[in-house]
């Protein structure tokens, strides 16, 4: 395991997401001390639709959502209403929920939010995608680097929309990329490993008891580790942390 990598176990996959919650508060609050404003990134899964329900219910009177700045890491070409939306997601949970229709306050402004559009071709994104990344966040060894990056893993060790024989897309120049699911051939665009591992904070939020291999084996570095791309982010400078509830952490200690 790497030394710098720390470990947070919770009973399950509610309380896993409350503490993600309550770090990524704390985490922000502290960048926005010296910063105008944080650069964030999401993902999707059903873990994080958690984490962003208890954001939204009890960190709702957090008094600088309007200085937070969100961005994702990968997105599926859907529309943004479509139950698979990773945008939609977030929109629905935490966004409609801060943002008062009713009595028209704004929380989280739409100059804040950067959703991938799933709507245009795939390439186009993420070449307009990349656009953005390099207007909005800060350039550091030739690549944005967030401020905070929460991801998952699949149960096949991919994270983002980096699947495994994707390698070329951990060390690509680009900054986003768009590719096939290897399974059902559906088109996303992606964040590439070297913009993710550029985060100053790399959070990974994983529960449930089919993760517990591939989560054993990235952070014990045995079994098949080396074939599961969320083993390759790890920020160059910064911190990663591991959320992880009973189930998916087996046999492994907090550290």
């Amino acid at each position: 395991m790497n030394p710098e990598t720390i470990v947070k176990i919770r009973s399950d996959d509610r309380q896993t997401a409350a503490l993600l919650a309550e770090d990524f508060i704390n985490t922000c609050a502290k960048i926005l001390k010296s910063r105008n404003h944080v650069n964030t990134v999401l993902s999707g899964g059903n873990t994080p639709k958690i984490f962003f329900e208890i954001l939204a219910s009890e960190y709702s009177g957090f008094k600088s959502w309007d200085r937070i700045k969100f961005f994702w890491a990968d997105e599926r070409c859907v529309s943004p209403d479509d139950p698979e939306s990773n945008y939609g997601a977030v929109k629905r949970i935490l966004f409609d929920s801060l943002n008062n229709s009713d009595t028209g306050e704004i929380k989280i402004p739409d100059a804040n939010i950067f959703m991938i559009n799933g709507l245009l071709e795939p390439a186009y994104v993420a070449e307009r995608y990349s656009e953005i990344l390099l207007k909005e966040m800060k350039i550091i060894n030739s690549f944005p680097s967030p401020d905070i990056t929460l991801l998952g893993i699949g149960d096949d060790g991919h994270t983002a929309s980096i699947f495994p024989g994707y390698y070329e897309l951990l060390e690509s120049d680009k900054y986003c990329a768009a590719v096939k699911h290897p399974e059902s051939g559906q088109y996303r665009v992606t964040m590439t490993g070297n913009v993710l591992k550029n985060s100053g904070c790399i959070k990974f939020l994983v529960t449930g008891k089919s993760k517990e291999k591939t989560v054993s084996e990235i952070l014990l570095e045995n079994g098949n580790f080396e074939k599961y791309p969320a083993y390759y982010i790890k920020p160059s400078d910064g911190d990663l942390i591991w959320y992880l509830d009973k189930a998916a952490a087996g046999n492994l200690q907090e550290i």
